[in-house]
């Protein structure tokens, strides 16, 4: 069976890309679109602008939460191989001792 290598600092760095990309990503449309405008369509656009927005704010909640996971999932994979590097150096004391 291989190994599996993870290079820490280089997710890191790849998890505050993310976090810089999200945290910019504004979600609002322009409001004055629509300003003076009583045709119908524009009134359409203007809606599905607002709906729009609401996704946007949404999906970036959901980058926020996904980040989130990832930070967690990096932090585990650091504390398993900490164990597992422990484990090892244990078990191999114990070879030497016998």
């Amino acid at each position: 069976m291989g190994e599996i290598k993870f290079k820490f600092h280089d997710i890191e760095q790849v998890v505050k890309a993310m976090e810089t990309a999200s945290t910019s990503f504004e979600p609002q449309l322009p409001k004055d679109v629509v300003k003076n405008n009583q045709l119908d369509v524009v009134e359409e656009m203007a809606h599905m602008n607002m709906m729009l927005e609401k996704l946007m704010t949404t999906y970036k909640a959901l980058l926020a939460k996904n980040e989130a996971m990832l930070r967690h999932s990096v932090e585990a994979m650091k504390e398993a191989d900490e164990s597992l590097k422990t484990s090892m150096s244990l078990k191999g004391v114990a070879e030497v001792e016998k």
